[in-house]
């Protein structure tokens, strides 16, 4: 079993000092929900929540001195989504913000590896994560950017396909999430590129997923009534080749 090729649904939304709600979202048909958060909050990081009172397993944070910080969140399961589903983070001290993707077709056990990287001030256009190698052939790979300031067409990848991005209204803080389904199990590195000299920092997370197994029947040899014998199988005493 793969993952949807494109998101069950996509929110994002970004703030200056408030608390932070996106708009509802149908999610009933996910099985594993994204959430990459930035904020400048380098010591008291925002608390993440949604409609559902999900608990979110949250990967490392990569942190850029200068400015921003980025993390991703996930939580999986059957019928973790609603259809009116809302997520949210608590008052940041300055910015923050959240961009979220749905996806069906997870493994139960899905994490499988994570990475990140930062920027300084100044550093240019274009920014690597430092990329993943998936342990497994069809894992999705999510990728999260925070930057600043906003850029005049927000950002793009070189891998995949961005699933949703959103700028803080005063243009102090954005945030973006993206997502490539890896069909075999190689290193990628996802590199992001905005349109402007970012002025106090970038910070991006990397991270694969494991996809559901495929189905299919029983492995192996089946034995009724008799014993396995080389060549063919003994079902009540006659032998099955």
């Amino acid at each position: 079993m793969a993952y949807s090729a494109s998101p069950v649904a996509s929110a994002a939304k970004a703030v200056n000092a408030v608390a932070c709600t996106t708009a509802a979202v149908n999610m009933s048909s996910a099985d594993i929900i994204f959430v990459h958060v930035v904020d400048d909050d380098r010591t008291t990081r925002v608390t993440l929540g949604d409609s559902q009172g999900l608990t979110w397993s949250p990967l490392t944070t990569h942190d850029c001195s200068d400015f921003i910080g980025s993390k991703l969140y996930y939580c999986q399961g059957a019928g973790i989504g609603s259809a009116s589903h809302t997520f949210n983070i608590g008052t940041p001290a300055s910015v923050a913000g959240l961009a979220v993707l749905g996806f069906s077709g997870s493994a139960s056990s899905p994490f499988d590896q994570q990475n990140g990287n930062n920027y300084p001030f100044g550093s240019g256009f274009q920014f690597q994560t430092n990329g993943v190698t998936p342990g497994f052939a069809n894992e999705i790979v999510i990728t999260g950017l925070g930057w600043y300031p906003p850029t005049t067409t927000l950002a793009a990848v070189d891998i995949g396909a961005i699933g949703v991005q959103a700028q803080e209204s005063g243009g102090i803080i954005c945030v973006g999430i993206s997502y490539h389904v890896q069909t075999t199990a190689t290193a990628e590195d996802v590199q992001w590129t905005i349109d402007v000299t970012h002025q106090r920092g970038v910070a991006l997370s990397i991270a694969s997923f494991k996809a559901a197994a495929a189905g299919g029947g029983t492995f192996g040899p089946i034995v009724q009534g008799g014993s396995l014998t080389r060549g063919g199988l003994i079902r009540g005493g006659r032998l099955v080749t």
